[in-house]
This record gives C-alpha cells, sequence and structure tokens, in this order.
C-alpha cells in the first residue's frame, strides 16, 4: 500500500439510520489505515439493507453480521461469520469479535484463574433472562421449562418479572449477580455466534447457550452449558438443578478457562481482520478473479 495516500471509503446499505462512527469497523480502518469517508470512494462497505451500492463503480466490500452469502457477482471482497467459504476474498469474523469487541475477548484469557468462591459468594439471584421480544421459540421454552424449578429473573421488557425492565446503567449488576445466564441465539447458522455466550461468561456466570456448534471452536465447552447436547429440555433442567444446588459442581464449571485451549482462535484476533484489509488496500488480491 502506498505510504500516505488517503482511501477514501463509503458506506451504504448497512441499516437504518447507520453512522460510521460507531461502528467498531470504521473506528479499527481509522486506527490503523489513512482513510477517510468520501462521496467518491474507492472502496464502497456494503451489507443487506438496500442496493445503493448498485450505483458506485469500485472496488466493494460486503459484510454482514446476519445469516445471509456473499454474492461475488456484487462484490470483491466480503466479511461474514460463516466458517464455510473457503476464498482468499473471504474474511470470517465472528459477531463477537465485532461486538463487545477484542479487548473484552482479551478479559477472557485467563478469566477462570480468579476466586471463583468468591465470585459464588456474590450471587444473588438463580438465573437472568434479557430479552425484548419472543421471537426465539427455544429461548422462551428453555425459560419456561427452568422456571419451573426456580424464578428466573427476566430484566428485559419482554416478560419481565422483576418490576419493570432493568435500566441499562444496571445490567452488569444484573448479570453479574445470577449464577446462571441464559444465552441463547435467536437461530442457528453456520458460524453464528453473537456477544451473548462471551458477556455472560464476562459477567461470571454459567451461560445456557443454544446455537451453531461452532461456538465450540472459540469457547470451551465446559465452561458452558450446550442446550444442544441434551435429549430434553427436562434433561437440560436436571443438570442444571443439579449444579445450583452443588457448589462443589458449580465451581467446577466456573473455573474452566472460557476460551478453546485458553486463547483466540485466529479469527478472534485483531491482526486477523487488520491483514485482510492491508492486502485489499494494496491490491494483492485485485488479479485473482472473482469466483463466477
Amino acid at each position: 500500500m502506498a505510504q500516505g495516500k488517503t482511501i477514501k471509503i463509503k458506506f451504504t446499505d448497512v441499516w437504518k439510520g447507520f453512522s460510521p462512527g460507531g461502528y467498531p469497523l470504521w473506528q479499527h480502518l481509522q486506527a490503523n489505515f489513512p482513510v477517510e469517508l468520501s462521496e467518491e470512494p474507492d472502496f464502497l462497505i456494503f451489507s443487506i439493507n438496500g442496493a445503493d451500492h448498485l450505483n458506485y463503480n469500485c472496488e466493494k466490500i460486503f459484510v454482514t453480521h446476519e445469516a445471509a452469502f456473499p454474492d461475488f457477482r456484487w462484490c470483491d471482497y466480503a466479511i461474514t461469520f460463516r466458517p464455510d467459504i473457503e476464498n482468499p476474498r473471504h474474511l470470517q469474523l465472528p459477531n463477537f469479535a465485532q461486538r463487545p469487541g477484542y479487548e473484552k475477548i482479551d478479559q477472557l484469557i485467563d478469566r477462570h484463574q480468579q476466586d471463583a468462591g468468591e465470585i459464588l459468594s456474590r450471587k444473588t439471584r438463580f438465573a437472568a433472562y434479557l430479552a425484548s421480544n419472543g421471537n426465539a421459540k427455544m429461548r422462551e421454552d428453555i425459560f419456561d421449562t427452568l422456571s419451573v424449578y426456580k424464578q428466573v429473573d427476566s430484566g428485559g421488557r419482554h416478560r419481565n418479572n422483576i418490576g419493570g425492565p432493568v435500566p441499562p446503567a444496571q445490567t452488569w449488576d444484573f448479570l453479574s449477580s445470577s449464577k446462571f445466564i441464559i444465552a441463547c441465539e435467536n437461530s442457528i447458522s453456520p458460524g453464528y455466534v453473537t456477544e451473548k455466550l462471551g458477556n455472560a461468561m464476562l459477567a461470571d456466570a454459567i451461560p445456557i447457550y443454544w446455537g451453531d456448534d461452532f461456538v465450540n471452536e472459540l469457547f470451551n465447552p465446559d465452561r458452558f452449558i450446550n442446550v444442544r447436547r441434551f435429549s430434553s429440555l427436562d434433561e437440560l433442567s436436571a443438570y442444571v438443578q443439579m449444579l445450583d444446588q452443588s457448589d462443589e459442581k458449580y465451581l467446577e464449571v466456573l473455573r474452566q478457562p472460557c476460551l478453546k485451549d485458553n486463547r483466540h482462535h485466529a479469527c478472534l484476533e485483531k491482526s486477523y481482520l487488520l491483514d485482510f484489509f492491508e492486502i485489499i488496500f494494496s491490491g494483492s488480491l485485485r488479479e485473482r478473479p472473482k469466483p463466477g
């Protein structure tokens, strides 16, 4: 990449009300490359919410945090969470790497070396649940099944049972006071792992997780409860009850490393993202044909 040359970037078709300033990807680019926003871009970064990208004749980078497959007829490069696209023009970027972000991922390393007994002594809730809608059936079914055993504190707008939604400033206290956190994805798609599981671990709780099996490539499966391991929700509930009633068993899980092998998966390294853009901006892939 030519030193000192300003790289002009434009975002389009991302989502309604999108502002680059608060977007982690743009923040990483600003911090590491000579980039500026422009209406005459060298590179267009676009997503699935519109067709404005068709109006531009420049190199295009498709980015999505949803279950969408890149169409290389309309983009030169793509960034998705999918692990099953073997193409040098594609970067796998789990949603968890964007939010809560690389700094939070770093906090998961060696987190298991904290005083787990002291953490357990601060727990005042059995389980926490945060949802703004009821669009995820598995999440709802888990909530209902566990609620037969003990109250699951619902602190969101949906099915709230603690006297009102938890204010944003108190969300972390709410989560960290809970022994278990229902941390289910809304759907299953290859590589789809959002911030839910990581946030529950950062709250020093045991996540109850439902999602794609790729999660086991990022996180230590012994540090969370994978709903898909159980033949029924009653079997899941029996296991959660066992952990709840045995401090020894609960602490065994809490003392496990959060990440697989207690290290970052390559796709969770910030350098993995920045190296991809270094290749794009330098033009190293420009002569290679796009897949047809």
